[in-house]
């Protein structure tokens, strides 16, 4: 698991993080979704039976009460449910778990726990939505149990949009005159959790109908996960104001979509794009539109597409995105999202690490096991090299350190006459001689001194 503490962020960590600038600083929220609940290993001997889930300790709930029909025949509870969670430290989820208990509840006496299993809160928003695991029984006969977890980190993403430019197509065939059009935009997501999904948000009405141009837009926020957010994408709508005006009601002149999935990037630096503008009606181009966009408070977990997590660990699946984090569970096998040869910095990064650009283009990369950052590659081979010959020169200079004590000598640098020869050091074992004897005489001295 990744092993991320909530501790104050370094400064160089401050400046560069365009996350919270200090972790438990902020309520993250988290939409959790369980379903197709089974279990395999019930026998009628077992009696009723439910399960139990306590999700960290802020939310309990079970299933119903199920009798198995048949020995070893697999039992579905019909059983769903969907909350949200919110927490304060998302760094430390490899510490909070997900408890499921498989108990009967015996009309006499107190309630007979059958099974259990836990699954750290990491693994599910990192790792697959899909979980075949064992309840572990002390009597011997473990069972299986199978479910769908969809955890899902949510944030409050900041969409942004610069130099935006709309080129209308002249010869496009239109029953609009185009000349007398007042265009403007409004941008908006399809995600279903997004607080502005209706609104969006409006640029300006441009004077020139047919190449608009929009150096700022303003920014559209809303409530989404990255999972929601690449399938859904932006919606641009070309929309003039001229109607509007007359019929109190804006015509919908041209419809386009950018995509996420391929040209997305959780560095958060802006990108360029260009997308066609189709007329609603008969889906023909009619013009195109292009800028520079970027996204800020992106969430920070992502499921893996595909994959199981069995008791042993995490097996195939691979990452949404590069960037994010993935689960350290024992044993974990998953496919790498595809990346060029020869890159460093598309190669998979240990735990807790992710890589990020600057406003500059500079990659750095960022250690959340420490909050620290720099700018090498954590798996490159100057990377290790350094931090080897830095042991290395500790553990001389320990070295010299103590056999300098031990000999005696002055270190070098520190003014001394002539050093003293080696001592030779006396075994701990050795007896130590009794001290001889010496005659005090008093009168010829200082009272109390002595002489042989």
């Amino acid at each position: 698991m990744c092993r991320d503490r909530p501790t104050e962020l370094s400064p160089t960590f401050r400046s560069l993080s365009t996350q919270s600038c200090a972790c438990g600083s902020m309520l993250e929220k988290f939409r959790v979704i369980i379903s197709d609940v089974t279990l395999t290993g019930l026998t009628k001997s077992h009696g009723d039976a439910y399960l139990s889930f306590n999700f960290d300790y802020f939310k309990h709930f079970r299933t119903s009460t199920k009798k198995p029909t048949s020995d070893q025949s697999p039992l579905d509870f019909d059983f769903s449910i969907l909350f949200f969670y919110e927490t304060r430290y998302k760094h430390v989820l490899y510490a909070k778990q997900l408890t499921i208990k498989l108990e009967h509840r015996p009309i006499f006496g107190a309630t007979v726990v059958l099974g259990t299993a836990q699954i750290d809160l990491h693994t599910l928003a990192t790792g697959p939505v899909h979980h075949d695991l064992i309840l572990v029984s002390t009597k011997g006969n473990d069972l299986r149990f199978k479910c769908n977890i969809f955890m899902e980190h949510i944030s409050d993403i900041s969409f942004r949009c610069h130099h935006m430019q709309l080129e209308y197509d002249r010869n496009a065939p239109s029953e609009i005159d185009l000349g007398a059009i007042q265009p403007f935009f409004i941008i908006k997501t399809s995600v279903n959790l997004a607080k502005q999904t209706k609104k969006g948000i409006k640029t300006i009405v441009s004077k020139q109908p047919l190449k608009a141009v929009w150096d700022e837009v303003p920014t559209y926020h809303f409530e989404a996960g990255l999972t929601d957010l690449l399938n859904a994408g932006m919606t641009f709508k070309l929309i003039d104001n001229a109607q509007q005006v007359r019929a109190g009601r804006g015509k919908v002149l041209a419809v386009g979509i950018l995509p996420l999935l391929k040209d997305f990037t959780m560095s958060q630096v802006a990108i360029s794009f260009l997308i066609p503008l189709c007329d609603p009606q008969n889906q023909a181009v009619v013009g195109q539109a292009s800028g520079v966009f970027s996204f800020g408070s992106l969430p920070m977990y992502a499921q893996l597409v595909g994959g199981t997590h069995l008791e042993t660990g995490v097996v195939e699946g691979r990452p949404l995105i590069d960037g994010v984090p993935l689960p350290m569970c024992q044993m974990t096998r998953f496919n790498p999202r595809p990346t060029s040869l020869g890159d460093e910095s598309d190669s998979a990064l240990p735990p807790g690490w992710e890589s990020r650009t600057d406003n500059f283009g500079r990659t750095y990369y960022i250690d959340h096991n420490t909050e620290k950052t720099q700018w090498t590659h954590p798996l490159s081979k100057d990377t290790k090299e350094k931090k080897s010959d830095k042991l290395k020169q500790k553990k001389d200079a320990l070295k010299d350190r103590y056999r300098r004590s031990v000999n005696g000598l002055t270190p070098v640098g520190s003014a001394s006459p002539s050093p003293s020869p080696p001592q030779i050091r006396k075994s701990r074992h050795q007896k130590k001689e009794p001290p001889t004897p010496v005659a005090t005489r008093f009168g010829d001295g200082e009272r109390g001194s002595s002489r042989v």
